[in-house]
């Protein structure tokens, strides 16, 4: 008697690599955000040891990039709410 096969379902493995690469593709930004703090930390740290107003420059430049973020979130806000009806 002839029993047609069930169609063969992909591998339990390859199903993991896909799901471990869209996991990683989601973190990799968040990451990325991480190092970079602890290597400014270091750096800044680094620096206080050598020459204590060396440190200033990596304050500084981490103090403007978050005024900027803000001043761009504030604009991205503005732009998107609609203005208020009279």
């Amino acid at each position: 008697m002839y029993f047609p096969r069930a169609p063969k379902e992909p591998s339990g493995c390859l199903q993991s690599l896909l799901i471990t690469r869209a996991i990683f593709a989601i973190l990799a930004i968040p990451i990325l955000l991480i190092g970079g703090a602890l290597i400014a930390t270091l750096i800044t740290l680094y620096l206080f040891t050598v020459y204590p107003p060396l440190a200033l420059i990596p304050l500084s430049i981490g103090i403007l990039g978050i005024y900027a973020l803000a001043r761009w979130e504030k604009a991205r806000i503005e732009k998107e709410t609609p203005p208020p009806e009279e």
